[in-house]
Parts: structure tokens; sequence; C-alpha cells
């Protein structure tokens, strides 16, 4: 048996799938299935960054609101004023904290805010709270961050194994009908 496997193999005549004979739906299935694979890594080891906030500490600003400003790349700023030195600072508001954008009408009033590396935690204007913190200091933050992160790719692997499974079964169902009308042809 082992003999004609070996003559078969080495005669060419092996019944391996070939990738260039696969159907379209089939060669979604595999490259999804590699993508499984190679994101393996990332679901079986978690994130270790500290997103620079190690060694950071929970800092305090008083100063004067200017306005939001929201961008797609940074998301929500708060430009604000020192009131000591009279010069502006912009702080981010992300995923630190959970912001109420109520703030439009309140331009020049005082802020008080929180800050993690440039990060707000908290803030207030004129003495009514719109972002509410999600951590309190640099470590429970990075925490924060991580579980974020381990989330999205922890999940990753999950959807694409979805994919290639859909692909699968869709290729599969192609092949069937195929050999059926080589068939009825015949």
């Amino acid at each position: 048996m082992l003999r004609h496997w070996s003559n078969k193999f080495s005669k060419g005549q092996c019944d391996l799938i070939r990738y260039s004979s696969l159907n379209g739906a089939g060669r979604y299935a595999l490259f999804f299935m590699v993508l499984c694979v190679l994101s393996l890594p990332f679901q079986l080891f978690p994130s270790h960054s500290d997103f620079g906030l190690q060694g950071e500490t929970v800092e305090s600003f008083t100063g004067t609101f200017i306005h939001v400003i929201h961008s797609k790349g940074s998301g929500v700023n708060l430009p604000t004023k020192n009131l000591e030195t009279g010069r502006y600072q912009k702080f981010s508001v992300g995923p630190l904290s959970i912001f109420s954008d109520r703030v439009r009408h309140l331009r020049g009033q005082p802020i008080e805010l929180n800050y993690l590396a440039g990060q707000v935690l908290t803030c207030r204007i004129n003495g009514v709270e719109f972002c509410a913190a999600r951590c309190w200091d640099a470590a429970s933050c990075i925490a924060l961050e991580r579980s974020g992160s381990d989330r999205v790719s922890k999940a990753a692997p999950w959807f694409m194994l979805v994919f290639a499974s859909f692909f699968l079964v869709l290729s599969f169902v192609q092949y069937l009908r195929r050999k059926r009308s080589d068939r009825v042809r015949a």
C-alpha cells in the first residue's frame, strides 16, 4: 500500500488539491484560513504595551475653555487657555473617559480637568461635569487600554474563521453542482 502511494506521489498523481484548481470561494476560504493561522499568536499572547502611560501621573489643569474640535484621527480635542501663562493648550478626550458633547455653548467658561499624559480623565466646565473617568491612575488606564486591544485581537481570528467556514461551504456547494452537471452531460 505504501509503495502504491509513493509511486503516485513520485509520478505527480497525488490527490492533493492544487490552488489553481480551486474555485473562487475555495480561494477565499484558503485565504481566510491562512489569516486565522497567522493571527494565532495575537490570540495566544496578550498585549504587553503600556500605551505611553507607564510612569505618568494624573495632573490637574484650570483655565478657560475655548471650544471642541472633532477630528477623525484623534477624536475629540479640548483647546484651553491657561489663565496664569496665557498659553493655549489642547487636551485629547479618548478611551480613558466618557465625554458628553453638550459643551458648544460654554465657550469662554472656566474649565477644570484632570489628565494623564495629555488625555483627559475628568473635566468640569463652569462646575458641570462633561467628562467622566473610566480609570483612575496609570496602572488602571493601562489595564483598560490592554483589555480593549486584547478584545479586538481575540475577536478578529473568530471573524476570519467564520468567513473561512462560509467560503468553504460555498466552495463545496459549487463543487457539488459542477460535479452533478458533469454527470448530467455524460
